[in-house]
């Protein structure tokens, strides 16, 4: 996109990832899913727009969500 002024600006598109109390991840445009530990091992996937993480300790995660557009979202949730 280009301001005023010619230069190029990126657009941010903010995707909804929602969580529930009891562990359960669904971004709903989401092809697939990926959560990374705090020492960034990953510790579930999904090639789906829902994943399970009850199994997983209670802590500090990095959620990654890849878009049918070659985009992808990266949230911190704390479980």
């Amino acid at each position: 996109m280009l301001n005023i002024y010619g230069a190029v600006e990126n657009e941010i598109m903010i995707r909804d990832v929602f969580i529930s109390s009891d562990g359960e991840l669904f971004a709903p445009e989401a092809a697939e899913l990926m959560v990374y530990d705090i020492n960034g091992r990953v510790v579930a996937i999904a090639e789906s727009s829902y994943l399970d993480l009850t199994s997983l300790n209670r802590g500090v995660y990095l959620v990654r969500s890849v878009y049918n557009d070659s985009t992808t979202q990266i949230i911190k949730i704390i479980r």
